[in-house]
């Protein structure tokens, strides 16, 4: 995302990181409601965004206590791989 001329440095950066915040805990949320259809998918999304096993947080009823601000990141993410496999086109 491009600095506007008129926000400084530090502003900008705290507004980056409320966005790639949002992002986070919007995937997060939706990670946990499609766990259900896709486990093996969101049990990878869910431990690249450093929430641990999405197993253990289903046995706890987490789709009932699911909540905006339960994304807690660490540092850094894990580095990222594929989740979803990629299909053959066929014309």
């Amino acid at each position: 995302m491009k600095r506007p001329v008129d926000r400084p440095e530090a502003e900008h950066v705290q507004h980056q990181a409320r966005v790639l915040a949002t992002a986070a805990e919007a995937i997060r949320i939706i990670t946990a409601l499609v766990y259900p259809i896709l486990p093996e998918s969101a049990a990878k999304v869910w431990l690249q965004l450093g929430q641990g096993d999405i197993s253990a947080a289903a046995g706890s009823a987490f789709l009932t206590d699911l909540a905006w601000g339960g994304c807690e990141l660490e540092p850094s993410l894990a580095s990222p791989h594929r989740c979803f496999p990629a299909r053959k086109r066929t014309l």
